[in-house]
């Protein structure tokens, strides 16, 4: 579980309020799997068409145990956020992709 401490000053109260509220952005206290599961999980489930519960069977054997309904809630939370790249730099990819000539699947 991760914990952040938090610096307190009694005449001016919280001193890192900024980092806690990003932190509690990217890891939502509701949440128990970091971000490098939700990644693996996309790349499983859209890149290489795995089931929810192939992908579960694969992670189990490295020793994390995820339901099946996590699985299909990461996965979502994968789309959205790659979504939102995707989004936000479109530009940057447009003229990347027009001063290489276009898109190439061997990078």
């Amino acid at each position: 579980m991760l914990s952040i401490p938090i610096k307190y000053c009694k005449e001016h109260g919280v001193t890192n309020s900024q980092t806690i509220l990003i932190f509690n952005k990217i890891c939502p206290k509701w949440r128990t799997f970091d971000t490098k599961v939700m990644i693996a999980i996309g790349f499983l489930r859209w890149l290489f068409n795995y089931q929810r519960e192939e992908i579960q069977l694969f992670l189990e054997g490295r020793g994390i145990k995820i339901s099946t309904g996590e699985i299909s809630n990461l996965s979502e939370e994968f789309l959205l956020r790659f979504y939102v790249i995707h989004k936000n730099h479109s530009l940057q990819m447009k003229k990347l992709f027009e001063k290489n000539g276009g898109y190439t699947e061997d990078g």
